[in-house]
């Protein structure tokens, strides 16, 4: 009786895997990819509302300096001290931007939060779980299960191997297939699929 219910098991989530693989989340996908678009626009549009204030803060300490000041040499000191400050000012924009996402593949994962559902045979019964895995942008991560049954909770560091495959290093790795932007499935037994639910 328990290899029956096994094999039904298989066959369901063979028939889960394919109905992702052919693209049934397509709608999902796209919805996905316009938010994305949409955020790098308002970024880019607020980097460049940045840089534009403080070329505009800059341009006012010349003039206000030169008016109050009618020599040479003063109008040429201000032109240097304007040279250096702007380097600074360009090195702090550029340093205080975040990489969210990471690839994978042809795949773009978001750092954050994603979260899997599920049911896994232990013993004689079916017991459920929901699982967060955190992906964090420093190469760590922490997993955390609602059932300590199905799995353990844990944290390490994680890595991208064949170019498709997430790992999450540990005594035990767990090895995930990315299947599109912001969500893969677990490789182990229990093929949990895991969604982006941001940060």
């Amino acid at each position: 009786m328990r290899k029956i219910i096994l094999n039904i098991g298989v066959i369901l989530i063979i028939g889960m895997m394919l109905l992702v693989l052919t693209g049934c989340g397509e709608e999902n996908e796209n919805i996905i990819n316009s938010e994305v678009n949409t955020e790098n626009i308002s970024n880019n549009s607020n980097k460049q509302n940045i840089i534009k204030n403080e070329t505009n803060s800059s341009k006012n300490k010349v003039h206000q300096s030169s008016s109050k000041n009618e020599t040479n040499e003063i109008e040429e000191t201000n032109t240097s001290d304007n040279e250096e400050q702007s380097v600074p000012e360009n090195e702090t924009v550029e340093t205080s931007e975040k990489k969210t996402t990471f690839n994978v593949g042809d795949n773009v994962l978001h750092y954050g939060n994603y979260k899997g559902s599920g049911n896994k045979f232990i013993d004689t019964k079916v017991v459920s779980a929901t699982i967060t895995i955190n992906l964090k942008e420093d190469g760590t991560y922490t997993y955390k299960s609602t059932n300590q049954d199905v799995s353990k909770d844990r944290s390490g560091t994680y890595e991208i191997k064949n170019n498709y495959t997430l790992v999450l290093n540990d005594s035990e790795p767990l090895e995930y297939s990315v299947l599109g932007d912001d969500r893969f499935i677990e490789n182990q037994g229990t093929g949990f699929m895991y969604n982006y639910q941001g940060n």
